[in-house]
This record gives C-alpha cells, structure tokens and sequence, in this order.
C-alpha cells in the first residue's frame, strides 16, 4: 500500500502543503516497515518519532497561525489536533510495553495515519484555508495596491 500525494490534498497554503506532502512521505515509509513484517523494533521507533515530533511541529505552526488569523473555529479544530496528540501519546505507550504485538501495533498506526491524513487535511484544514484565503482577499481590498502582499497565508 502507498499514500500518493494529489492535487485533492492541497489547501493552497504553501507552508502548509509542503508539511502534509511530507507527512506522506513520512506515512509511506511507516507503511513499508508494515509491508516488510520483519521491521526492528528500533527502526520503528526511529520513524514513529520522526512521524510524530514532525506532527506536533505541524500542529504548533499551523495554531499560530490559527492565532494569527484570529481562525474562528480554532478551538474545534485544535480539539481534533489534541484527539491526535492523545492517540500518538498512547501509541508510544503501547509500543514499549514489553509485550506489545509490533506487527498489529505498526498496522494500526498505519491505518490511523492514513485515515488521519486523508480527513484531517480534507476536512479540517481546508476549511481552515477557506476561512484564511477569504481573510486575505478582505485584507487585501482594504489596502492600497502598492501595499498588497499576503498577510496570512505564509
């Protein structure tokens, strides 16, 4: 199995497109160790980690720029956000038990992240984009044409 990144991901923030282009990149060497079924246990951490401390980077610059933008629905939207820091939390948890079953563990995380992607993105965050891009075409009306730059999608 392979997550393709298309055109029905993007949100039209750049910043932000380019983090979820690598979420997949990210998301699909997670699902080759899943292919391999012979993965070491310190190999999967090592992309869990990556998986995971590149999510909550994420998640920290797209709520400042919810912030920024004074997002309206910024605190549902984080809500899924902590949902998911909750869920990964449990993962790391569940992986160093002495007894943890790696192969269901690494498919279930799989799953979760490609589930999480595809909805996440085209759910949450292009609503997001939609709030922001209607934001910046109000701004930019207010302002005198030599002074008309993006203020909010960056």
């Amino acid at each position: 199995m392979n997550l393709n990144w298309s055109d029905e991901y993007k949100i039209g923030i750049e910043k932000i497109d380019r983090q979820h282009q690598y979420f997949f990149t990210l998301t699909n060497k997670l699902l080759k160790i899943v292919a391999k079924r012979e993965q070491s246990h310190r190999e999967l951490l090592l992309i869990l980690n990556k998986l995971f401390s590149y999510t909550l980077r994420h998640f920290a610059i797209e709520e400042a720029m919810f912030d920024k933008s004074k997002y309206e629905s910024a605190k549902h939207h984080i809500l899924r956000h902590n949902e998911m820091r909750r869920k990964m939390r449990g993962y790391l948890r569940r992986i160093n038990k002495p007894n943890a079953n790696i192969d269901k563990l690494v498919t279930e995380i799989a799953r979760h992240s490609v589930d999480w992607l595809h909805n996440h993105i085209t759910v949450e965050d292009r609503l997001y984009s939609t709030y922001a891009h209607l934001l910046e075409t109000k701004n930019q009306k207010c302002l005198p044409k030599k002074r008309r730059k993006s203020l909010i999608l960056r």
